[in-house]
C-alpha cells in the first residue's frame, strides 16, 4: 500500500473522530413557572398581567399550558419588558399554545408578562375573571466560565491512540527500509 494513501486515510479519520467525539454542553434551559391572575376590569382583555423575571443571553421562547380550572378559552399576549411581542391562538384547560419565538433579545436580565384574553364560552359570559396555567420559558443561559472546551471521549482517544501507533509504525518502516 502506498504511504502517502495510508497517511491520507489516517488523516481523515483523525478529522472524523474530532468532529464526532467532540462534546460540548448545551446552555439551553426551559423551565415552568405557575402563572395566574385575576381581572377586575370588563370585557376579554385582563387588566393584570402576570410577570416573570428571566435572564437570558439572547434566545428566549415561551409556551402557555392552560391550567386544568381554566373554564373558557384564552389566549395569551407575551410581552418583554412592558412591550407586546406574540400573540397565541386560543386555548383551553390543560391545552397548550405552539412554542412563541420572543426574541432574540439582548443578554441580560429582563421581565416576562403574560396577559391573558378571554373568549366568549364556558363559564366567560363576556368578561375573563381570572386565568391560571403554566408558562414554559426557554433561554440560553450564561456559560460562567467562559466557552466550553471541547473533549473527546473515551472511545475517541482509544482511537486516536490507535491511529498515532499505526501512523508511527509506518513512518519508522519508511526509514528503515
Amino acid at each position: 500500500m502506498d504511504n502517502n494513501l495510508v497517511w491520507r486515510i489516517l488523516f481523515r479519520l483523525l478529522i472524523a473522530i474530532a468532529a464526532t467525539a467532540t462534546g460540548l454542553a448545551n446552555a439551553q434551559t426551559t423551565t415552568s413557572y405557575p402563572v395566574s391572575a385575576t381581572c377586575s376590569g370588563s370585557g376579554q382583555l385582563c387588566n393584570n398581567i402576570a410577570t416573570i423575571p428571566i435572564t437570558t443571553t439572547g434566545l428566549l421562547q415561551a409556551q402557555f399550558v392552560g391550567g386544568g380550572s381554566l373554564c373558557s378559552n384564552v389566549r395569551i399576549h407575551f410581552l418583554v419588558d412592558g412591550t407586546e411581542v406574540a400573540v397565541t391562538g386560543f386555548v383551553g384547560a390543560s391545552a397548550s399554545t405552539a412554542v412563541s419565538n420572543l426574541g432574540p433579545v439582548s443578554s441580560g436580565a429582563h421581565i416576562l408578562g403574560l396577559q391573558a384574553e378571554g373568549q366568549v364560552g364556558g363559564c366567560n359570559a363576556g368578561t375573563l375573571g381570572s386565568w391560571a396555567g403554566t408558562a414554559q420559558v426557554t433561554t440560553a443561559a450564561a456559560v460562567a466560565f467562559g466557552q466550553p472546551v471541547p473533549t473527546l471521549s473515551e472511545w475517541g482517544v482509544i482511537v486516536l491512540l490507535l491511529s498515532l501507533g499505526i501512523a508511527g509504525a509506518l513512518h519508522a518502516r519508511r526509514y528503515d527500509n
